[in-house]
């Protein structure tokens, strides 16, 4: 018996809630995000913290980065969150 089969699953660990939450995500940025009902800079920063909330759900969910070894998942973890926060920051410079 494997230890998968003994660990309790989660709902928001299953592949259709993960890819239907992907989903919104998408639709939100492209929809509602891109038309004028915000501002450019308001718009840019969302889409931006959305497509490293997106890279964060597949890498886990997807690819199983979920169980994989601590010092891995810290890198990751910490790439997708500091990635979006880079770009926002040039983004936002006032050059």
């Amino acid at each position: 018996m494997s230890s998968d089969t003994l660990r309790p699953t989660r709902l928001w660990q299953t592949p259709t809630v993960v890819w239907a939450a992907l989903m919104a995500a998408t639709i939100t940025t492209t929809w509602i995000l891109s038309k004028d009902t915000f501002a450019a800079t308001v718009g840019t920063v969302c889409t931006l913290a959305l497509a490293g909330w997106k890279v964060r759900l597949v890498v886990l969910d997807f690819m199983e980065l979920r169980h994989a070894p601590w010092p891995l998942r810290i890198a990751f973890e910490a790439w997708s969150v500091g990635v979006p926060a880079m770009i926002c920051g040039f983004y936002l410079a006032p050059w």
